[in-house]
């Protein structure tokens, strides 16, 4: 897995087995598909707050 420090303070981190980038969709936010150890499927999804 390729490693992604910028997440190492996000609880559950260290159990995300499967991070992927995902280029699509329209805004500029940042968009991983993440799953865990479990199996559990999510997406992080990741904007610039001077932008909100």
């Amino acid at each position: 897995m390729v490693q992604y420090d910028e997440f190492k303070d996000i609880p559950g981190y260290t159990e995300w087995n499967i991070i992927k980038k995902i280029e699509k969709g329209w805004s500029q936010d940042a968009k991983y598909y993440v799953q865990n150890n479990n199996g559990e499927e999510h997406l992080l999804r990741i904007s610039d707050i001077s932008t909100c």
